[in-house]
Parts: structure tokens; sequence; C-alpha cells
């Protein structure tokens, strides 16, 4: 049994990861709600609840994490929740790089040198590049959340100064038909208007809600370190991944939204759905995580969408 602590406990990865880990593992979850997390984890054992915002001390947060083996620090709004404008920039930074940087000063707080760190990060740390295909010792990119992933990384790699591990995984478009982006790409098609963004041919890599899990714990029980793409080895263009919600879908898809209506929509944002990334999971592969869902078809099929 370890004790693992994890922050952003109640969003979507955090509580695929909870309720695989809670039967063997006590977890520590910091969360903004405390009602909440009880009600979703429908008060099961092995979890206790910490009152946690991105505003509380290292000092405070070294004193919740305390004797934890491993720390997931998950915290922070989806990149693609909103338009994009300086004021939600700035938010996407903070939340991102100045709480990794709380995060590993409360570990080093605690004393301990034998903590590891899981840190996410985005398959956009590689900026845009067409059809070339991305593995995990490609450099980062120039555009803003290229250099945000950069930053973002760094701060969590801080946490080896003082002996931990760490594992950053750079995460694609996790499919789950409850949340995320899979539920507003799939809500023309309900309307009978489904179809692909830009040219369509810009890649998105992606994976599984399950398989993203079970990586963060596989990283969690095997002694290794370092970083590992969060996707599958089955990136597809924007017209292929569309087609096949529809055809999933048993819905048409046949209109293009332009780019400019992404762009009007989306602000600066629109540049990561019209560029995209062909990435895949090498290091992921080479560390010896096997995937559940490795074909598009497969994963959207399993989540009956």
């Amino acid at each position: 049994m370890k004790t693992i602590a994890i922050t952003g406990a109640t969003g979507l990865i955090g509580k695929n990861i909870i309720k695989r880990l809670a039967s063997d593992n006590k977890i520590i979850a910091l969360v903004r709600s405390v009602a909440k997390g009880k009600q979703i984890f429908e008060n099961r054992k092995n979890i206790s609840f910490h009152n946690w915002n991105t505003e509380v001390s290292p000092e405070e947060t070294a004193e919740i994490i305390n004797g934890c083996e491993v720390v997931i620090n998950l915290a922070g709004p989806s990149v693609g929740g909103e338009r994009w404008n300086d004021e939600v920039k700035a938010d996407l930074f903070n939340s991102r790089v100045f709480t990794t940087k709380n995060i590993v000063k409360s570990m080093q707080l605690t004393g301990s040198n034998t903590m590891k760190l899981i840190s996410p990060s985005g398959v956009g740390y590689y900026g845009f590049h067409k059809d070339e295909i991305l593995i995990e010792t490609d450099p980062s990119g120039a555009d803003f959340l290229a250099k945000l992933c950069k930053n973002w990384e760094a701060q969590a790699l801080k946490a080896r100064e003082f002996g931990a591990k760490v594992c950053i995984v750079r995460t694609g478009i996790v499919l789950d038909k409850n949340e995320g982006a899979l539920t507003k790409m799939i809500t023309p098609f309900k309307l009978f208007s489904g179809g692909w963004q830009a040219s369509g041919k810009q890649y998105l890599s992606w994976i599984h809600i399950n398989d993203i899990a079970d990586l963060f714990i596989f990283l969690i029980n095997n002694d290794i370190e370092g970083i590992f793409n969060g996707c599958t080895s089955d990136p597809r263009t924007n017209k292929e991944f569309n087609k096949a919600i529809g055809k999933a879908m048993h819905r048409p898809c046949l209109f293009p939204v332009p780019a400019f209506v992404l762009k009007a929509v989306l602000g600066e944002f629109a540049d990561n759905v019209i560029n995209g990334q062909r990435v895949v999971p090498q290091n992921t592969l080479n560390a010896g995580y096997q995937f559940q869902f490795n074909s598009l078809e497969h994963a959207l099929n399993s989540l009956n969408i």
C-alpha cells in the first residue's frame, strides 16, 4: 500500500486514477470542495479529503503531503475550456507553472528525498510541425501553449534537485464521452451537422480515458522516471478523426468549420486546433506500457458515444 497525494483529484483524469487506486492504497485528495469529493467517491475508504486550492502556501501543503511516496499534480483548468484572451492565458500559466513550483517546494519542505512526482504536460509542447512524427526527445515549439508546457515541465523537473524522481506525461486529447474535448466534438454530430475543422489535414493525438489513468498508475508502480507521451500510436488527421466519430455515431460527417470561424470562437487557441501535432509514444512503449485502446475506432466504440 502506497500513500499517494493528488491535486485536481475530482477532475477527469484525477477521479479515474483514484477509483483504480483507492482499494489498495491510501489516497490524499487535495480538492476545492470536500463535499464534492466525498460525493464523487461515495465516501470510499482509504481516501482523505483536504480543502486545497492554488493559493494554499507550500508550507501548508507540505503538512498535508508529508509521508507520501507519490505526488500527482493535476491542478489547473482545461486549456481549451474558454476563448483565449490575455486574462485566460495568464490563468492557464499561473494555474500550471506557479502551482507546480509550489508543489515542488512543498515536497522539498517535507524533507523527503524518496518521493516521486508525476506531472502532466501536453502534446502542445512540440508546437506545430504539420505531418512530422514527434517523439519525446523532440524540442519544444515557440507558440504560447508550447512555451507554457516547457515552463510547466521545467518547474516539475526541479524536484530532481532534492532527490525526487519525476515523470512528465505529455497528454493528447483524452477520450471520454462525459467530460473533456470529445463531448464538444460529438455535439454537432448529435445535431446531424458534424464535420472536420479547418483543412482537416492537421493531426490529432489522442488517448482513451482508461489508458491515461492506467498510464499514471503504471508510472506509480514502476521504478522509472522521464518524459512519456500520453497518447497512442494511432494519431489521425482531423478529418479522419471526425469521420470516425460520425461512423461510431451513425451520423454524416459533411460540414467543415472554416479556420476563420474557429479563430472568432476560440481566439488564439484556434491555432492549436488548426495545426495540431502528430505525436507517438516512443518512450512510453519502450518503458513497457501496453495500451488497451490503440485503435481510434476501438476506443470510440468502447465509449458508446
